[in-house]
């Protein structure tokens, strides 16, 4: 199965927690970090640009921080697909992060026969399955009607966690990779450029400013 190229990051932030929750706080701090996280993507391209601002929206009504959060709780089905797009660094390990999509995400979260510490099956086809050595590397694997595919070794759980970010998230949201009545795009054109244009003033108020030049953030 063909897999877009994945980003090289060291670790995830053992500081931000990830679901299933346990407290407030930690619902909490785990969207307040997610939002930073998209704030930053801009950043590191040159913004914040107008889907950054969009983004970090989106992440800010999805989170209700209510006064006292189920135990076991999980993200929406949105905010976990906007962690999965971005490869989200948040304290996940492999079974974690598949627990949270399972039966969570529309048309990825799969049918998982075995979600371990040490072995993960998705039981459609291809058939996935991946295992963990004892010097804690993974093993992962297609199996497509009965052929198996060549496995891919990943070094250690954190390294996991990205293969499977970049296997769970949505491969072609809408309209990439999708079709649509001709010239729907061209239509859309001037309005999106009069909206960059203005917002190329917006970043000029005080606090986007701030935002812009405080790199310790």
């Amino acid at each position: 199965m063909s897999l877009r190229p994945r980003p090289v990051i060291d670790r995830g932030d053992e500081y931000i927690p990830a679901p299933p929750f346990a407290s407030a706080a930690d619902y909490g701090s785990f969207h307040a970090a997610l939002a930073i996280h998209a704030a930053e993507l801009g950043r590191a391209s040159g913004g914040p640009h107008v889907e950054t601002f969009a983004l970090c929206a989106v992440i800010d009504q999805l989170t209700e921080y209510p006064a006292v959060v189920p135990e076991n709780s999980y993200p929406s089905p949105a905010v976990l697909q906007i962690a999965l797009q971005t490869y989200f660094p948040a304290a996940w390990t492999p079974d974690s992060l598949v627990s949270a999509c399972a039966g969570r995400l529309p048309s990825r979260g799969g049918r998982w026969a075995l979600i371990s510490p040490d072995r993960l099956v998705e039981d459609q086809d291809p058939i996935f399955e991946a295992i963990r050595a004892s010097d804690g590397s993974w093993s992962a694997q297609f199996i497509e009607r009965g052929v198996k595919k060549p496995p891919e070794h990943l070094t250690d759980d954190w390294q996991m966690v990205i293969y499977l970010m970049q296997y769970l998230a949505e491969s072609h949201p809408y309209p990439f990779g999708h079709g649509y009545a001709d010239g729907y795009p061209e239509r859309r054109r001037p309005a999106a450029r009069a909206v960059v244009k203005a917002f190329a003033k917006v970043r000029e108020l005080p606090f986007l400013q701030k935002w812009a030049d405080d790199t310790d953030l």
